[in-house]
């Protein structure tokens, strides 16, 4: 799955081990290394370059400014929201400026 090693690939901790990342310096090899990655197999990066590839999704502007939710699937939107409790270990870290947490 060219997706998920390409992403993890991103995100990996280390720098130097990270995709992209792996030669110091050189910008133009960390480059070539991420567009020869299986992800983007098959991507003209010439006309990509020129802007002659067409986007695969293309947002509808008007029912986004009449709903900022528009462009997300019903299946997100129609979830109930869930608020996530400050742990004690957050709770430490971020200083109290405010009086908002107990």
């Amino acid at each position: 799955m060219p997706t998920k090693e390409f992403v993890r690939g991103l995100l990996i901790k280390r720098p130097e081990n990270r995709l992209g990342c792996t030669i110091q310096g050189d910008v133009r090899s960390n480059q070539a290394i991420i567009k020869a990655h299986p992800f983007f197999a098959g991507l003209d990066w010439v006309k990509l370059e020129a802007r002659q590839v067409p986007p695969p999704f293309k947002p509808n502007g008007r029912a986004q400014r009449a709903a900022p939710t528009a462009n997300f699937d019903d299946e997100f939107t129609a979830m109930a929201p869930r608020i996530t409790p400050v742990g004690a270990t957050l709770r430490g870290m971020q200083p109290n400026c405010l009086g908002l947490l107990p």
